[in-house]
């Protein structure tokens, strides 16, 4: 059971991983060089599909996370998370929601852009400054922090 958990685990990390880095370093910075309606099209196309597979993924993530933390032996009570790997545990958590909490907010603008009728485009230069930071860094720092538990290193 932990191998088929820690498999899903893996498969729906890298799909939520790999789309917020590709949505954050090729799709948003290509979109830039297309006219607004172009993009407001790819928006309205792209992002009903995307909710739903993203939103899957992250929620398989957690899921997942928690359950293979548990069935791991890690973390069988809340006690075990102030030990070593449950403190781990809990950087990934506040890693995975800390990004999540920052994607509520930070597309917003272009978001109202959009609904506008307006050029997304300054609000996707201005969003681009931060994003590039947080996506890939964030995921980066996930994949660390998995590395570090799945090896023992804690």
């Amino acid at each position: 059971m932990l191998e088929l958990v820690h498999y899903l685990h893996i498969v729906s990390g890298a799909t939520w991983g790999g789309a917020a880095i590709m949505a954050t370093l090729v799709w948003i910075p290509a979109m830039q060089a297309l006219p607004p309606d172009s993009i407001s099209g790819f928006f309205s196309a792209a992002g009903k599909r995307a909710r739903r597979i993203i939103g899957l993924a992250g929620m398989t993530v957690i899921i997942t996370g928690l359950l293979r933390a548990y069935l791991g032996g890690g973390v069988r009570s809340l006690e075990d998370l102030w030990s070593p790997y449950g403190l781990w545990v809990l950087a990934a958590l506040g890693v995975f929601f800390g990004m999540r909490l920052y994607g509520k907010h930070s597309g917003k603008g272009i978001g109202e852009a959009l609904k506008r009728g307006e050029d997304p485009r300054p609000a996707m230069r201005e969003s681009f400054k931060v994003d590039v930071l947080v996506y890939p860094g964030g995921v980066l720092l996930l994949l660390g922090i998995m590395v570090i538990m799945r090896m023992g290193l804690y």
